[in-house]
């Protein structure tokens, strides 16, 4: 599958491996909290992003959802796409597979869990993280002291 032009050349601004890729699935709904959450460790990476996520509970739309001024300050480092996008695509623009790759999963359902197992354990080409939220929520809570 070809890489659309418009993510390709979002993508083509960046260096490989530079873009931190986050896809929930789609049947991850998480509380409106922990979305912002998870968008405000984004923002304080500094990293570029581009999240493939459905609205959390309780909200009707991304927009409606992101943490208030979030836009702003990320501006085009950050992309918060509502819904698919071309994973295999993404991947292999930069063939991350074969260099250095840094996918983080967080498999929700059996069968996702099997098949992260077999790409962290077995390929070693990813780290699995059962529940990223606590996490985000401790590192955040860690620079406000």
């Amino acid at each position: 599958m070809e890489l659309e032009e418009r993510w390709a050349q979002w993508l083509g601004g960046f260096k490989p491996g530079s873009v931190i890729s986050c896809a929930l699935g789609s049947h991850n709904f998480p509380e409106k909290d922990q979305f912002q959450e998870l968008l405000l460790g984004f923002e304080l990476t500094g990293l570029s992003f581009l999240a493939a996520l459905k609205p959390p509970l309780g909200a009707a739309t991304i927009e409606e959802a992101l943490p208030e001024g979030f836009q702003g300050r990320v501006g085009g480092r950050g992309v918060i796409q509502g819904g698919w996008v071309p994973q295999p695509s993404i991947l292999s623009h930069w063939e991350s597979l074969m260099s250095d790759p840094q996918i983080v999963l967080v498999p929700e359902l059996s069968d996702l869990m099997f098949r992260a197992r077999l790409l962290a354990e077995e390929l070693k080409v990813a780290v699995v993280v059962e529940n990223i939220v606590p996490y985000i929520l401790q590192y955040l809570n860690a620079m406000t002291l």
